[in-house]
């Protein structure tokens, strides 16, 4: 079969000096050099799938690729020109092919008189199919390049994605060991910790640790070992899932592609080009990885670590392996409960970044706990406990003060001071006094100093009530107030006697005046020939 079409083809293009050329409507020039510029038919180059654009020999496959917008990119990820092979870069800046070779456009009856070529001949000749046949062979030639272009890429995607797989499996095995020597150490450490004896926790006075301070750090780093390596254990994971995802990927693809009989592939070039970008990207995690790995056994700075409140000193950098732990001085009073210093320069491994140092952790200088404080007379205060720097607030109750004035401080505090105690208290809320009683006319009072709420009694003298009745009231109160000042009190008035009394041959010599009053006087005498005796 295949010697018939050779055969056949060769017959077609000897046949006769009037034979046409397929791609063209003129004569084969049999004579000429070659070496004219124009190529209207594109002997020189590579046709484009919808027969537009004529690309050059190189090119291999005349279309678009999504990094034809940038020529730098393309030469770099192709080896070839974009202004030769790219079809829309030809299109847009390329001479006609009926005036230039390849890189050129092709004239928009190209496509047309092929289409409708056909030989006239006065009878049928076997040369007849020779139109039919060379289309037929040029169009499967064409989808065979194509298909070609599709499945070797396809081929460099898999196998970027098969070494990215191998290196995730690899690393993940040498952490897996890794994670197993750092867990046997850990149980190694808890085991002379939990058996230690006295002479064991005794601190060096060179150091100022014990064989346990020695063993609990350790056991700490292991710890933070175990933690790093399951950071690149995860890594791993990541970059697997994503090479598998991959290859199943590139199975799918290359199974829709190869019975695809259509001229048009472009449909696939899309997915093909977002697999052979994602290849790359996962391949370089991969590489990325195998890095961290190499470079797990290196020690990272942390640079200076955050900041802590109430520190005499603290450290200034630290080291993964030399200086993890961050040296910490609290100042004086700031050594109470909750005190503590878990920050760590601790090794980094986070997916798709070069391993480096970080703090983290937090450390912590409290005030010492005074507890809650005492309860002062005649004065209010919270009820919790009191930290160092602060003070207990207390405030006196109304009608007190710290000096027994009206307008006098109501308030103090107590501070809890370094020690955890509360500092010596000398102030107290005291009653705030209203002086003496202050002098009533017709009564009586102590005089005695008052404070608040005492009461001062007021007793009215003989012949006072306070009502001015006989049978009324001799006595009444007043009382401190917080104020400083006494209330106001009802007073003693003298007995009312009522009118003046009328004698039988009496005249009273003063005019009636109306109620008399106790202590009044009243002058009378007799009238004429009328003697008291």
């Amino acid at each position: 079969m295949i010697k018939g079409i050779v055969f056949l083809l060769i017959v077609c293009h000897l046949g006769g000096v009037g034979a046409y050329n397929l791609r063209s409507h003129d004569e084969v020039n049999k004579t000429g050099s070659g070496d004219a510029i124009p190529d209207p038919s594109c002997k020189k180059g590579v046709v484009s799938l919808d027969l537009k654009v004529c690309c050059a020999a190189g090119c291999g496959l005349c279309g678009n690729h999504k990094l034809c917008g940038d020529v730098g990119k393309y030469h770099e990820a192709t080896g070839k020109l974009a202004d030769q092979c790219c079809k829309d870069r030809i299109l847009k800046n390329a001479p006609s092919c009926d005036k230039d070779h390849a890189p050129c456009v092709l004239s928009p009856s190209y496509k047309e008189k092929l289409a409708k070529y056909v030989i006239v001949r006065p009878n049928r000749h076997a040369l007849d199919d020779c139109n039919k046949a060379v289309s037929i062979s040029r169009s499967k030639n064409a989808v065979g390049v194509a298909k070609g272009d599709i499945f070797s890429t396809l081929v460099s995607g898999t196998t970027k994605y098969e070494a990215a797989k191998a290196l995730a499996v690899k690393v993940k095995g040498l952490c897996d060991a890794k994670t197993r020597q750092s867990k046997d150490l850990i149980k190694t450490y808890s085991a002379e910790i939990s058996s230690a004896e006295a002479e064991d926790k005794k601190k060096d006075p060179l150091s100022g640790m014990s064989n346990v301070d020695q063993w609990e750090d350790k056991l700490e780093g292991e710890k933070a070992e175990v933690v790093f390596y399951n950071m690149i254990i995860q890594n791993s994971n990541d970059v697997e899932k994503a090479a598998t995802k991959g290859i199943r990927n590139v199975k799918t693809l290359k199974a829709e592609v190869h019975p695809h009989e259509v001229q048009d592939l472009s449909g696939f070039y899309v997915r093909l080009h977002a697999l052979t970008d994602n290849s790359v990207v996962v391949f370089e995690d991969a590489e990325l990885l195998w890095k961290q790995w190499k470079d797990a056994g290196k020690d990272y700075d942390c640079g200076a670590p955050p900041a802590v409140g109430n520190v005499k000193s603290q450290c200034d950098n630290g080291n993964t392996k030399f200086s993890r732990k961050c040296a910490i001085t609290c100042s004086v009073g700031y050594d109470g409960k909750g005190t503590k210093n878990a920050l760590r320069c601790n090794k980094q491994g986070k997916f798709g970044k070069q391993l480096y140092g970080e703090w983290q952790g937090m450390a912590s200088c409290m005030g010492r706990n005074c507890g809650k404080p005492a309860k002062i007379s005649k004065a209010k205060t919270v009820i919790q406990d009191i930290i160092f720097p602060h003070a207990a607030a207390y405030n006196c109750y109304e009608g007190f003060s710290t000096d027994r004035k009206p307008n006098g401080p109501k308030a103090f505090s107590v501070s809890c001071d370094a020690t955890g105690g509360f500092a010596q208290n000398l102030k107290q809320c005291k009653a705030i006094t209203c002086g003496k009683a202050p002098v009533v006319k017709y009564a009586d009072v102590s005089a005695e100093t008052f404070l608040y709420t005492q009461v001062a009694t007021y007793e009215c003298q003989d012949g006072h009530t306070v009502d001015e009745t006989a049978g009324g009231l001799k006595s009444y109160q007043v009382s401190c107030q917080a104020t400083g000042e006494f209330t106001s009190g009802v007073g003693c008035k003298p007995v009312r006697c009522g009118p003046s009394p009328v004698f039988v041959h009496t005249e009273l010599l003063d005019p009636p005046k109306g109620d008399r009053f106790f202590g009044d006087k009243l002058d009378y005498k007799c009238e004429s020939g009328y003697t008291l005796d």
